[in-house]
C-alpha cells in the first residue's frame, strides 16, 4: 500500500516561501519591512501582529496576506492560514493565487480534509502551475 498518512505528506511537500524584500519609504512600509524581517527570522507570532496592523488599514494586500497565511501555517494554526489563502484565491488576477491554492490544499491534507485537498490539488494539476506535477504525486498517495 502505497498510501501515506496527510502528516508524512505534508512533512515532504511543506515548504515556506521566502519572503519577498518590499522597498519603499511610507511608515506603513516601515512596519512592512519590520514584519517580513520577523518573518524571515522565523519570529511568526510577532510578524503576524504586525501583518495584521497593515492589513487593517490596506486589506488588499496580497503579499500580506499570503504571508500571513505562510505565519500560520509555521505555527501549526491551520485553519486560520485558510482565511488568507481564501481571500487570495477569491481575488484571481494576482500572481499569488498558485502558490495560495498550493498551501490551501497543503492546509486541508494537514486538516484531515481530505475532499477539500483532493479537490484542490485536482484544479492544481490540471492547470498550468508550477505546482502541477507535486500536485498529482500527491493525489496518487492520497487516493486509494
Amino acid at each position: 500500500d502505497s498510501n501515506m498518512s496527510n502528516d508524512s505528506l505534508f512533512k515532504i511537500y511543506y515548504q515556506p516561501d521566502a519572503a519577498l524584500l518590499i522597498r519603499g519609504t511610507n511608515s506603513q512600509n516601515a512596519t512592512l519591512i519590520q514584519a517580513f524581517q520577523l518573518y524571515e527570522n522565523k519570529e511568526y507570532n510577532t510578524a503576524l501582529e504586525l501583518f495584521s496592523q497593515v492589513l487593517q488599514t490596506d486589506g488588499e494586500n496580497i503579499p500580506v496576506q499570503f504571508y500571513s497565511g505562510i505565519s500560520h501555517i509555521e505555527l501549526g494554526q491551520y485553519r486560520n492560514a485558510l482565511h488568507p489563502f481564501n481571500f487570495i484565491m477569491e481575488h484571481q488576477q494576482n500572481l499569488y493565487v498558485e502558490r495560495a491554492e498550493w498551501y490551501a490544499a497543503l492546509c486541508y491534507l494537514k486538516l484531515n480534509e481530505n475532499e477539500n485537498a483532493v479537490n484542490l490539488f485536482r484544479k492544481i494539476s490540471h492547470s498550468n502551475s508550477s505546482y502541477k506535477d507535486k500536485a498529482h504525486e500527491i493525489l496518487k498517495s492520497i487516493q486509494d
